[in-house]
């Protein structure tokens, strides 16, 4: 007794409309045609749609692929070249990440101070004035009156205060020495204890 062509996975014979089938996948027409019936059912579930948005959103075009270029390895692909594929989401997060930690400011051993409020801004702006001025007396200094005077008229417009610089100018030299305190401290007078001016900290 002849054994039967084609067996299932536990090895017993499968039925006879099973193995015509199994021939006729054989067949190079039928081949087609099944996939033809594959391809339309994939195309009415808008998989493709679906795939090429998800592409898009990740940044692919016509340079980038995700993960391989799996066109160019087939044989398939209309570019001379493989293209390159897009790094994966997680690893193109902590390159962003370590490039935002990797930013300095100009003078380059410092990261840049994060600034929330218009008093960060203007306390950030004292210092630097006080960087750049040249020693009075061996001592870089600003009195609380040239500290009013600078965040009235010599500040970006929108930094600027607009009211009486006397309310705000030794509120923002304390917030200075608390924003940096190991640039800027607080002096006094000759003949007072009264803080009257910010003084930078050489060092």
């Amino acid at each position: 007794m002849n054994s039967p062509l084609y067996t299932d996975q536990a090895g017993f014979p499968l039925s006879t409309k099973t193995e015509g089938f199994k021939e006729l996948l054989k067949d190079p027409e039928v081949q087609e045609c099944l996939k033809d019936i594959i391809r339309n059912c994939l195309h009415e579930s808008d998989i493709f749609i679906r795939l090429d948005l998800i592409e898009e959103n990740l940044g692919a075009d016509e340079s980038h692929c995700v993960g391989r270029d799996l066109a160019f390895e087939k044989g398939i692909s209309e570019y001379d070249e493989e293209r390159e594929p897009l790094p994966k989401i997680l690893e193109r997060v902590a390159k962003i990440y370590k490039e935002i930690d990797s930013i300095q400011c100009a003078g380059g051993a410092e990261q840049i101070l994060e600034v929330n409020t218009l008093s960060d801004v203007r306390a950030r702006l004292l210092v630097e004035k006080l960087e750049s001025m040249t020693p009075r007396i061996g001592v870089r200094y600003m009195t609380s009156k040239e500290v009013g005077e600078f965040i009235q008229t010599e500040i970006a417009e929108e930094f600027r205060y607009k009211g009486k610089s006397r309310e705000v100018r030794n509120d923002l030299m304390s917030y200075a020495v608390k924003k940096f305190p190991d640039k800027v401290r607080l002096g006094q007078s000759k003949y007072g204890k009264k803080p009257l001016r910010i003084e930078l900290i050489e060092v």
